[in-house]
């Protein structure tokens, strides 16, 4: 059996490569502070009577208390694999919630939808490489909650630079190389928030919400890494929106040091009325609540919609407000979208 775990996009640390790549299509699912298991299910031509066999012998051995279990461990580690996974189909089985012809519906519709031409949807990842033939699963959750639950799952990869041809990742580097390089001024240095407004009438179309982000400014007590990069994409920092609160990319760069993040409100509506035809140099003019440099010094922060974003920005959101099953399904297959079938269509829990 395999491994996916959230843990690897808390941490970084990549999980294992033998775990992401078991011998059988089995896989526990960690999602933090719980585990589930995803198999590729067994019905179809021959394999529909090698699981029914195969549940069979879990159900014999069962009976005899286990001897056949000591004897497929002695046929080696292969052995030990497909009387586990037999088990879990056996006790599957029992509890009546096996693949059934409901559920091989259900995955059918999953990979229906995983199988349509990529278009923009409030539920995809983001765009990366082509996308690849949808691969059909089953999920299993057997604790409340969220379960017991069994759900289809069809996962649609994408091709990319140093994926396998069923567009997961590649072998994890050999040692972890620590490094720091120093922001482009203009690149968007931090997105510090969803619009509060889209999340709440979108709770789960994060694809179609506006986001705050900070433009980096050169700071000179840093030194450059010297490491570079193709393709940074800068932003102006553009005209400054009237009637909005406003926030110091100045303070938002020290917030570290100084726990001051330099949120102001807007000018006044009457300050600009006096304005006149100069509105922008009347709000540029406007100084910090915090550290007194005027706003168009110090700079401010931007509202971009999710498809205006770089994309490494767009797989940090997505990551943040993806699904928690979509999030820990991307350490193996990145950017790819996830369809799911049955149970009016809901993510399973992980």
């Amino acid at each position: 059996m395999g491994l996916l775990s959230r843990s690897e996009v808390e941490t970084g640390i990549p999980v294992c490569d033998a775990l992401k790549r078991p011998a059988r299509p089995v896989w526990l699912v960690h999602g933090g502070d719980h585990f589930t298991v995803l198999f590729r299910p067994w019905w179809g031509g021959g394999a529909a009577a090698d699981a029914r066999a195969a549940v069979a012998a879990a159900d014999a051995d069962a009976d005899a208390g286990g001897a056949s279990a000591t004897a497929a461990a002695g046929a080696g580690a292969a052995g030990d694999v497909k009387a586990a996974f037999a088990r879990i189909f056996a006790e599957l089985v029992k509890q009546g919630v096996a693949p059934n012809a409901a559920a091989a519906q259900a995955l059918q519709q999953a990979a229906a939808e995983a199988a349509k031409p990529a278009a923009k949807s409030a539920k995809a990842a983001p765009a990366g490489g082509a996308q690849l033939p949808a691969l059909p699963f089953l999920h299993w959750n057997g604790l409340p909650p969220g379960g017991p639950r069994m759900a289809a799952v069809a996962v649609a990869p994408r091709a990319g630079p140093g994926r396998g041809p069923d567009g997961a990742v590649g072998p994890a580097p050999a040692a972890h190389t620590p490094g720091y390089v120093k922001p482009v001024p203009g690149e968007i240095d931090s997105v510090v928030q969803s619009r509060k407004e889209d999340k709440a009438a979108r709770p789960d179309a994060y694809r179609t919400w506006r986001y705050e982000v900070v433009l980096a400014v050169d700071d000179p007590t840093v030194a450059d890494s010297g490491a570079k990069r193709a393709d940074v994409a800068t932003f102006a920092q553009g005209d400054a929106a009237p009637g909005e609160p406003w926030r110091c990319a100045a303070c938002y760069a020290q917030r570290f040091k100084t726990m001051c993040f330099g949120l102001n409100d807007p000018l006044p509506p009457a300050q600009l009325a006096a304005a006149g035809d100069d509105v922008q140099g009347a709000l540029r003019a406007q100084p910090c609540r915090h550290c007194a440099k005027p706003r168009g010094e110090g700079g401010w922060s931007l509202w971009m919609p999710f498809e205006r974003l770089p994309p490494p920005q767009q797989r940090q959101m997505a990551r943040r407000h993806a699904a928690k099953v979509e999030v820990v399904l991307w350490t193996k297959w990145p950017e790819a979208a996830v369809h799911y079938g049955g149970d009016n269509s809901k993510p399973p829990s992980v």
